[in-house]
């Protein structure tokens, strides 16, 4: 997406989007859920975008939904881009919300944020294809602490080796 911004001085860190392209597209910012919303062409349109309060980050889970619409075929397991407003590179837990589709599982995922996108397996267990939606909140990504170890998988319990 290519705007139109506004560098405030001693901030340039921060930007400001253009009235105009706010104003010709219809943007609302919520800044209780942290995302822009507009329609384009019947389409909705949502971007994430990360929220400060007094100065520090703020410590709200971050929601997410798909990048682009994904089927997932039959008794299949699929990675799907997630999009979340994090910095490049930050480490989180991924927790699936509740869904209406019982059949289709997100799991629970450690992952890093790759430009603005974290990639997530999802599971079909039942026999068709199902299509996941675009606008619809999938689940809620929050970064770890910086003194959190996440522990590596050896295979040690593996049930040939645990009786």
């Amino acid at each position: 997406m290519v705007v139109d911004a506004l560098i405030v001085e001693g901030a340039a860190t921060e930007f400001l989007l253009g009235g105009d392209w706010m104003l010709a597209k219809g943007v609302k910012i919520d800044y209780t859920a942290c995302e822009m919303k507009w329609y384009e062409a019947e389409t909705k349109k949502v971007v994430p975008f990360q929220c400060t309060k007094n100065g520090g980050t703020n410590d709200k889970l971050a929601k997410v939904r798909l990048v682009r619409r994904a089927k997932v075929q039959t008794q299949t397991c699929r990675n799907v881009e997630l999009a979340v407003a994090a910095p490049e590179g930050t480490v989180g837990i991924f927790t699936p919300a509740r869904r209406v589709e019982p059949h289709l599982l997100l799991a629970p995922t450690l992952t890093t944020v790759r430009g603005g996108k974290v990639v997530v397996p999802i599971l079909n267990l039942v026999g068709r294809m199902s299509k996941l939606p675009s606008r619809e909140v999938l689940g809620t990504w929050a970064p770890t602490a910086q003194d959190m170890t996440v522990l590596e998988m050896t295979g040690e319990f593996g049930r040939d080796k645990v009786r």
